[in-house]
């Protein structure tokens, strides 16, 4: 299983997908592809801190609930671990290796690679964005 950032553009993006699909049918298509990875537990869409601050804050109550039924239902809830948390996790990993020593055991999925889709990633060439939501899985 591999972990998919987006960056809150993104999540927007992808929420106008929804909403609007007949004016975005690249990003649904790619919305489409995402879905289905997330559903086969291929992939995992965790939210930030800041994707959840970003989205509270939207005035209009009806983007905000758009934006934040997207996020919920893609990230099913998951969530980033805080930056203090992985940096305490992985300075360890990298001091214990330097010195030779045996690495400690992590709580299941405490550290994982991600892929990060960012500002850009869905603009251009979609194909090139479908394609990478692809081979996600």
């Amino acid at each position: 299983m591999q972990i998919v950032y987006l960056d809150q553009n993104k999540w927007i993006d992808l929420s106008r997908a929804v909403k609007y699909p007949a004016d975005n049918p690249e990003l649904r298509t790619v919305l489409e592809v995402l879905v289905e990875e997330a559903n086969a537990g291929r992939i995992v869409l965790p939210l930030t801190q800041t994707n959840i601050y970003e989205t509270h804050k939207i005035n209009d109550p009806e983007r905000r609930h758009d934006l934040a039924y997207v996020q919920a239902t893609l990230s099913q809830g998951r969530v980033f671990r805080g930056r203090h948390k992985r940096l305490d996790t992985e300075v360890t990993d990298v001091l214990r290796g330097a010195y030779g020593l045996e690495p400690i055991e992590h709580a299941p999925g405490a550290v994982r690679d991600v892929v990060g889709i960012r500002s850009g990633a869905f603009s251009g060439n979609m194909k090139v964005s479908f394609q990478a939501a692809r081979s996600i899985g």
